[in-house]
C-alpha cells in the first residue's frame, strides 16, 4: 500500500463518503469519471471500495485466522449444567460462549441478590498461564466503567477449585450479530451501532 499524506487521505475520505452513498453499479463509471486530480488516489480507492463490498457480503468472518493451539492447551470439554453451583450462585442457562470463555444466567442461592447475574467462566483451560491474571484485569476494569450502556459488574470471586469466575449485572436482549442480521444493516450502519 502506497503511503499517503493527511491531506490525501482527508481527499480519499471525502472521495469513499461520496462513493459509498452510490449504488454499487455506480460506483466503476463514478471512479472512471474522477478529474485528473484525483489519479493517483484512484488505486487506493478501488482498495478501499473492493474491501468495503466483500465487508457487506457477511462472509468475511469467515476468512479470519484461526488459533490453532498445541494440543496440551487446548481446553477439555466443559462440564457445566443448568443447575451447577458456582460460588453462591446457581447456572440456569447458558447465554453465549467466546474465545476465554462462557456466560451463563445465574441466579444466588443464598437469596441475598433476587435478580439474576450473567456470570462468565474461562473455558475448561483456565488454569494456562496467564488466563486468571486476564481475568482478574478484566474485573478491574469493569469494575472501573460507569456507562448506561455497560452492565455493571456485581460480583467476582473464584470456585473452591480456584477457577475464577465474575457476574455482571443482566441484561435481556438480542446479541448484536442477531440484531444487525435481521435487520440486514451494512456496515456502514453496524459502525454506526458500535459507536
Amino acid at each position: 500500500m502506497k503511503k499517503y499524506d493527511a491531506s490525501s487521505w482527508e481527499v480519499l475520505n471525502r472521495l469513499l463518503d461520496q462513493a459509498l452513498e452510490l449504488e454499487p453499479p455506480a460506483i466503476d463509471s463514478w471512479l472512471e469519471s474522477l478529474p485528473p486530480e484525483y489519479q493517483a488516489l484512484k488505486p487506493e480507492l478501488k482498495r478501499l471500495l473492493w474491501r468495503h463490498a466483500r465487508s457487506e457480503t457477511n462472509d468475511f468472518l469467515a476468512t479470519l485466522p484461526k488459533l490453532d493451539l498445541p494440543p496440551e492447551t487446548e481446553s477439555p470439554p466443559r462440564t457445566e449444567q443448568p443447575g451447577d453451583e458456582i460460588g453462591p450462585y446457581r447456572l440456569e442457562r447458558e447465554l453465549g460462549s467466546g474465545g476465554m470463555g462462557v456466560v451463563w444466567l445465574a441466579t444466588r442461592t443464598d437469596g441475598l441478590l433476587q435478580r439474576p447475574v450473567a456470570l462468565k467462566l474461562p473455558h475448561g483451560a483456565w488454569r494456562r498461564a496467564g488466563l486468571a491474571e486476564c481475568m482478574a484485569r478484566e474485573r478491574e476494569i469493569l469494575a472501573s466503567l460507569t456507562h448506561p450502556n455497560i452492565a455493571h459488574l456485581v460480583y467476582a470471586s473464584v470456585t473452591a477449585a480456584v477457577q475464577p469466575y465474575l457476574t455482571t449485572e443482566y441484561v435481556e436482549g438480542t446479541r448484536v450479530a442477531v440484531y444487525c442480521r435481521e435487520r440486514q444493516l451494512g456496515i456502514r450502519l453496524r459502525l454506526e451501532l458500535f459507536a
